[in-house]
């Protein structure tokens, strides 16, 4: 017997499906029916088995592709067109990294060596943990392997406090790895899959590249500190466990030939990452390259059988079925009917450039409500001309305006990582909901206002 949420997901599924027919059949009865008919069922079908996640993303991805060629929603060329982009690349690669990190140990070596052999209160272990998952951010570009590393890492320090699962403190170290790990880190190019397939839709749709120094420079000095100080906040009022001390003295083996090797190399990708703007190389193409690195024999960081049986290639087809569903939205001219259904709920055409700014913002999270974090791009970038034009805000702005909504979000379910984190340690659903609401609350009432100020001292309003 299927479960509620599992009938819920088939019923949202087959009430999406039953009113793309009704759209598609409509259009055919009525001589005066715009030729949006058949991209708005598709769109309102593909989002729909994006969202609900009754089929494996991969294979979602593969429906969405095939079905547009099927259908002629658009030409081939467009549907595809996501293959080409950095993002899919982005993704490929960080794949790869990411399985040579998790083959090699280095994460959880990392991890304990920024951990043991110091004298931690509560609060200031909060504290580090925080700042360990923002800063794995940059090495490690996934957000679910950190939270693999992190997770476990986060239980046997609860332990080890005596602190038992779904207590006060054991929320508070759990929520602050979870929340670490995604609230700030969207600010990193290659840290998130939401921003990375965000960043590639870019590309695709409007053909504008940003580099890693350009993107983390615009999204970094007011939203990271603030936010990183917001979650350590957040815990402190309402997780904290009190006056608990502990030293944690866990043994820690020197790092191996391998993890050495691969740090070197990693830390190489780094400093060409950062270092984009001076020499004009994609992050994806430096993300390419350490990953072929990698998989060289002579390197001896992932075998020819680890990378055929471990590597989990399936986050890449998701994200050029994503891309997909974008560039048809842009092809078909859909992005205007959905643009005028938008700015008929929210006010684009302000003169005041900072209700536009939220306005902005306010969309991306509607949005998001309606699908899952990775999805977003692929309804938000494409209107995003729609929404430069009617508000006179620059399609720059409007672009680096939607990160921000991108990564506020409400419910776990919203990004695929957040749910996935409820199954990897004892915490409810409705504390990490608690833990994102406020989040959201300090973004909208601090973050928001003063990146706004600083976007306007560097011109981009």
């Amino acid at each position: 017997m299927e479960s509620r949420p599992q009938l819920y997901q088939r019923l949202i599924l087959a009430g999406a499906f039953l009113f793309g027919l009704i759209i598609v059949a409509w259009a055919a009865i009525n001589p005066d029916a715009t030729g949006n008919a058949l991209p708005l069922a598709f769109l309102i079908c593909a989002i729909a088995l994006l969202s609900t996640r009754i089929l494996p993303e991969y294979l979602s991805a593969l429906i969405i592709l095939l079905g547009a060629v099927l259908l002629a929603v658009a030409p081939p060329e467009v549907v595809f067109s996501g293959f080409a982009t950095g993002g899919f690349w982005l993704t490929f690669a960080g794949i790869i990294i990411g399985l040579a990190i998790h083959e090699s140990g280095l994460g959880n070596a990392l991890a304990q060596r920024a951990l043991s052999g110091r004298h931690f209160t509560f609060m200031q272990l909060i504290s580090a943990l925080v700042l360990l998952s923002f800063g794995l951010g940059f090495l490690i570009p996934a957000t679910i392997p950190r939270l693999m590393i992190l997770l476990p890492i986060g239980v046997a320090l609860a332990e080890e406090l005596d602190l038992e699962a779904r207590t006060k403190g054991y929320n508070g170290i759990m929520l602050a790895i979870i929340l670490g790990t995604f609230a700030p880190t969207g600010a990193i190019l290659t840290a998130n899959l939401p921003t990375i397939v965000h960043v590639g839709a870019m590309e695709a749709i409007y053909g504008i590249s940003v580099s890693y120094a350009e993107f983390f420079a615009l999204q970094a000095p007011v939203v990271v500190p603030l936010r990183i100080l917001a979650i350590i906040l957040v815990i402190r009022l309402f997780f904290n466990q009190g006056p608990v001390a502990s030293r944690l003295d866990r043994s820690v083996e020197p790092l191996t030939v391998k993890q050495r090797n691969l740090l070197i190399i990693l830390c190489i990708t780094l400093l060409f990452w950062a270092t984009d703007s001076l020499h004009h190389i994609k992050p994806a193409w430096i993300s390419l390259t350490a990953a072929v690195v990698l998989l060289l024999p002579w390197t001896r960081q992932i075998e020819r059988d680890t990378f055929v049986g471990k590597a989990n290639l399936a986050p890449s087809l998701y994200i050029a079925g994503i891309l997909a569903i974008g560039a048809i939205v842009k092809h078909t001219g859909l992005d205007q009917t959905i643009g005028g259904l938008l700015f008929s709920v929210f006010d684009f055409r302000t003169d005041n450039s900072f209700l536009t700014y939220y306005a902005v913002i306010f969309s991306s999270m509607v949005g998001s409500l309606m699908t899952t974090g990775p999805a977003l791009p692929a309804l938000m970038v494409p209107l995003a001309q729609s929404m430069s034009a009617n508000s006179g805000m620059e399609l720059y702005s409007v672009l680096m305006t939607q990160v921000i909504g991108l990564t506020s979000v409400i419910f776990p379910y919203q990004v695929p990582p957040l749910a996935i984190s409820l199954t990897l340690c004892q915490i409810s659903a409705a504390n990490l909901t608690k833990g994102l609401v406020l989040i959201l609350i300090a973004t909208l009432a601090i973050v928001a206002p003063l990146n706004f100020l600083f976007w306007r001292y560097l011109g981009l309003f």
